[in-house]
């Protein structure tokens, strides 16, 4: 934030070294115009070159 303070806070595991892209977090409004960030760290693309393609295809569906 503007203070310099941390606001969230990623910490890999190690599978996520060996793919081509990582979602880390998921970000949801609710009615009330709030934010709830849910933390992933879900790796991509561990069997594939290319991760960015497989989380394109994961939310093109």
């Amino acid at each position: 934030d503007q203070k310099g303070q941390v606001l969230f806070e990623i910490k890999l595991a190690e599978n996520a070294a060996f793919s081509t892209c990582v979602e880390f977090v998921k970000l949801t409004r609710n009615d009330a115009g709030e934010w709830t960030v849910t933390n992933l760290t879900n790796p991509i693309g561990v069997s594939k070159a290319n991760g960015l393609e497989d989380l394109l295809d994961k939310y093109n569906k």
